[in-house]
């Protein structure tokens, strides 16, 4: 319990559940910048990976005329614009390329399954009782944390090429049932994925509150 002194300036806080609820929304703010961050990082690392023009993608710049003495604010805009060979698909081609993009998504889902084992939820609890053994519950050891961050990224990565995968079957053959396969696949990935982001942010409180919520099954992987 806080106790209140004399003399200085007030305190910011008056009881310590006040101290810990600004401490997890300052530490929540941090996460979803650190997450902001890690997102525009994997953003750019594929735009550099996205097809080129020398395989099939151009620009083409459209210009818009003013009549005159107006204000037309698509005077000049770019648009992409496909090459017949790459938006004109025979229907068994489209097919063909739609099954091989969910059998590439299927192999990274058994390299999750791998990873993770059948049950999600198992794993990570076990990611967390393995940090909580490794912090005291006035602790916050930062570098215990790799416990849940390292498989949170493992699995974000596994993600991502799912995402790559349902990308170039969006560009090529367009939505059906098997993008919509490959999308299942990528939002098993992301719940657990969340999971674990989720026992990250807490931890980041404290581990005295993370024990507190895991105790009282409040963790998103125990609803």
């Amino acid at each position: 319990m806080v106790h209140a002194r004399k003399g200085g300036r007030p305190r910011k806080y008056l009881s310590d559940d006040e101290r810990l609820a600004a401490h997890r929304v300052s530490n929540r703010a941090s996460w979803k910048k650190r997450a902001e961050q890690q997102n525009l990082s994997r953003r750019e690392k594929y735009r550099k990976q996205r097809p080129t023009a020398d395989k099939g993608h151009r620009l083409e710049q459209v210009i818009f005329k003013n009549a005159p003495g107006t204000y037309n604010p698509l005077a000049a805009i770019t648009m992409p614009v496909r090459k017949p060979s790459d938006s004109i698909l025979k229907e068994s081609d489209r097919e063909d390329l739609a099954r091989a993009s969910l059998l590439k998504a299927q192999q990274v889902e058994v390299e999750f399954t791998t990873y993770v084992g059948i049950d999600p939820r198992s794993f990570v609890q076990a990611r967390l009782l393995e940090y909580l053994s490794q912090v005291s519950s006035d602790d916050e050891n930062r570098e215990a944390l790799d416990t849940i961050d390292s498989p949170a990224e493992m699995i974000g990565q596994l993600r991502q090429k799912c995402y790559d995968i349902r990308d170039h079957v969006w560009q090529r053959v367009g939505s059906g049932e098997h993008y919509d396969r490959i999308t299942d696949i990528m939002d098993n990935m992301r719940r657990v994925e969340r999971w674990l982001q989720d026992i990250s942010c807490e931890a980041l409180v404290s581990s005295q509150s993370l024990r507190d919520m895991y105790s009282q099954n409040q963790l998103q992987y125990q609803k």
